[in-house]
């Protein structure tokens, strides 16, 4: 099975560069828009929530309420960029003293953030190098995988799995789609010279384990997705417990083999009309 290389493919420049500048001349309107209208509710908001009597929050939280309130509107209009409104919001909480600025800017140091830069690192080389696909194209393009469409299943939602292990779901599902099209298209053209039909549901079943077995990959890993480094963050601060990389992967994997067994069953069986 051969990557697809073709001027109309989604994943060439040329179309993506296309559709980079059609996408910012269409929402530019609509961008400016929001982004005047943040910049006037924000400061509102702000002002509005922090003249409230708000007589069961310590003047602390009261204060911390109002800049919540003011970033929140923020990032929802997109008035300021979304990293600028974050630093924003903890300058706030110094100079209105919320909190020491020792303690605001505390997290910001936290081992987890450079274990989410590492990862987010990892996943840009990866992506800009092509490794997600070659590994994806060389699995899929071998003899035993290609000779049945259930083992093309198979072999795409564990490759969809293995990669969401170590990069970021989203981009998983992202590179993997384009790849599960093309696989639909070569096999329909295969199917079509070979007189021989896909079920109709095939299809389906196939971009379904797209985002399921992404979903089911990130659980493998600390980095496989956000939440889990979250969650390594609340256990470490409130019942004091150290989930150490390894660790985590003696229970992760195993975990994700199960439910990614689970999911090639059903949906092979979608993929057959069951």
């Amino acid at each position: 099975m051969q990557e697809p290389n073709t001027p109309q493919s989604p994943q060439s420049p040329e179309a993506l560069r296309h559709a980079e500048i059609f996408d910012a001349g269409e929402s530019e309107p609509l961008s400016r828009t929001r982004a005047i209208i943040g910049s006037v509710l924000a400061p509102a908001l702000f002002v509005l929530v922090l003249l409230l009597p708000l007589p069961s929050l310590s003047p602390e939280a009261h204060r911390l309420a109002a800049i919540m309130a003011a970033v929140v509107i923020l990032w929802v209009t997109e008035a300021l960029p979304m990293p600028v409104t974050a630093i924003l919001g903890a300058a706030a909480c110094v100079l209105l003293r919320v909190a020491p600025a020792k303690d605001v800017f505390a997290p910001f140091a936290d081992p987890l953030m450079f274990l989410f830069i590492g990862s987010f690192i990892l996943a840009r080389a990866i992506t800009l190098h092509g490794l997600d696909r070659r590994l994806a194209f060389g699995v899929l393009s071998m003899k035993w995988v290609g000779a049945s469409p259930s083992r093309i299943l198979f072999a795409f939602g564990a490759v969809t799995a293995f990669i969401s292990a170590w990069i970021s779901n989203t981009a998983t599902t992202a590179m993997m789609f384009a790849i599960g099209m093309a696989i639909l298209t070569f096999m329909s053209k295969s199917e079509r010279a070979e007189g021989r039909k896909l079920h109709p549901q095939y299809a389906t079943a196939l971009m379904l384990m797209t985002s399921f077995a992404a979903s089911v990959g990130g659980l493998a890993t600390p980095i496989g997705t956000p939440p889990n480094v979250i969650g390594l963050g609340f256990m470490r601060r409130l019942v004091g417990v150290e989930f150490p990389f390894f660790k985590w992967m003696m229970i992760g994997v195993p975990i994700v083999a199960v439910l990614f067994l689970f999911l090639f069953a059903y949906l092979n069986r979608v993929g057959r009309g069951g």
